[in-house]
Formats: structure tokens, C-alpha cells, sequence
């Protein structure tokens, strides 16, 4: 999963990157599995964090190349 959300965003080639993401969107996962709030499609939930890192990552990167 991890690495099909990295090759859509150009990062397949950074691991470090990759784990550290990886990581926090795991945690962030287990946080909210723990809590009370029901998370129907976990696979998917984590997939979309990882989507909403690398994307902010990705501008975030934009926003340097602007400054």
C-alpha cells in the first residue's frame, strides 16, 4: 500500500521518506481504531492518510521551490 501511494506521488525512490510516512499514517490508524469512532474500511483510511501526506509533502516542496 505504502509504496503504490509513493509511485503516484514520485517518491518510490526515497525510503526514508517512505518509512517515516509510512509510519506516522500507521499510528495515526491505530489512534483512531482505538478511539470510539468506527472505522468501516481500514485499508482504505490508511490509504488515504498516506495520500494526504505525500500530498502534502509534494506542496510543501512546491512552496520551497516558489520561496
Amino acid at each position: 500500500m505504502s509504496r503504490l501511494a509513493a509511485y503516484r506521488h514520485n517518491y518510490e525512490k526515497d525510503a526514508d521518506l517512505l518509512l517515516s510516512v509510512s509510519l506516522d499514517s500507521f499510528k495515526q490508524l491505530v489512534r483512531k481504531l482505538k478511539s470510539k469512532v468506527e472505522v468501516k474500511n481500514p485499508i482504505a483510511y490508511f490509504t488515504g492518510i498516506l495520500n494526504k501526506k505525500f500530498q502534502e509533502r509534494y506542496f510543501e516542496e512546491l512552496y520551497d521551490m516558489r520561496s
